[in-house]
């Protein structure tokens, strides 16, 4: 399974934000590239002990959820987010690319030792690696790229 603490994944993922162009627009959702990066940000920012997020359902705890979870069921589209990932309607372009740019160097250099997750609990690195990886490229598809 891909995971953003591999090296050609990372190199793959942040290529493909690259490619996000502030007018491009999404094949589903309402969020626009700036909203999405921003929100992006979050849960790299959360891993990292930097930002606090409610918990989810008790059930996502449940070893054999969590792992179905994290590596195995797509993510669906137009599913409702926690109020902490949603971004200001007015998200900047430039800083929210700047700011999960900066967050996934982070995650990618510290490579473990990672916060509990708030959804799926005390989730070790190659979790966090993989949860974070299909959650930006879930992003990534939403616009095609």
């Amino acid at each position: 399974m891909a995971s953003l603490l591999q090296n050609d994944e990372f190199k793959s993922i942040g290529a493909r934000f690259g490619k996000l162009k502030i007018d491009m627009k999404p094949r589903w959702g309402k969020m626009n590239p700036a909203r999405t990066m921003w929100h992006c940000a979050i849960p790299i920012q959360v891993a990292l002990g930097e930002k606090t997020m409610r918990g989810g359902p008790g059930f996502l705890k449940w070893g054999f959820v969590r792992r179905l979870v994290i590596h195995k069921v797509p993510f669906p589209k137009n599913a409702p987010t926690g109020p902490e990932l949603i971004a200001p309607s007015q998200a900047d372009f430039a800083k929210a690319k700047a700011d999960l740019t900066v967050a996934m160097n982070r995650f990618k250099s510290k490579g473990g030792g990672f916060q509990p997750s708030p959804v799926f609990g005390d989730i070790d690195a190659n979790d966090w690696g993989v949860l974070i990886w299909r959650h930006l490229d879930h992003h990534l598809r939403q616009f095609g790229l």
